[in-house]
């Protein structure tokens, strides 16, 4: 059986949008690699169009969506739009997949940090699986969206 070695081509590093400081050197906090991404990809999904001063594209239209009814035209426009603001706006990946699924269509519960949420009526749980360009693995991340506030 061969060998396969690997090696990561690029690192990448991002400020964390909680602008936090780190508590051994002061700085802001960064996120490096594997998570940078991830949350660059939770930013490109949850930050609505025009809401960036000088950059009015970056963004979805995600939330926009939230209130209408989930059948399954929703859900595939929401799908269409995720798949598309991630390869408009995040170069740093390439989309396999993306799976969207409204909590009618099962009760999905999310934990996080013990605290366990259930998914409300409009709410829809999106899975994105990607690769980070210059790595071998395929990643994934998944988000409950729900409404937060009329239009």
């Amino acid at each position: 059986m061969p060998v396969q070695l690997s090696r990561r081509i690029r690192d990448f590093t991002d400020i964390s949008l909680s602008f936090q400081a780190n508590p051994v050197t002061g700085d802001i906090t960064t996120l490096k690699n594997e998570r940078a991404i991830q949350n660059a990809l939770k930013n490109c999904i949850m930050i609505s169009t025009k809401s960036v001063a000088f950059n009015p594209d970056f963004g979805s239209i995600v939330n926009e969506s939230l209130f209408e009814l989930n059948d399954e035209f929703v859900l595939h426009d929401i799908k269409e739009e995720i798949e598309r603001t991630i390869a408009y706006n995040e170069p740093r990946v390439e989309v396999i997949d993306v799976k969207v699924e409204s909590s009618e269509d099962s009760s999905i519960k999310q934990s996080t940090k013990s605290v366990t949420t259930l998914m409300n009526e409009n709410s829809v749980r999106v899975r994105v699986e990607y690769k980070i360009i210059g790595y071998l693995e395929i990643f994934n991340t998944e988000y409950i969206l729900t409404p937060t506030s009329t239009p």
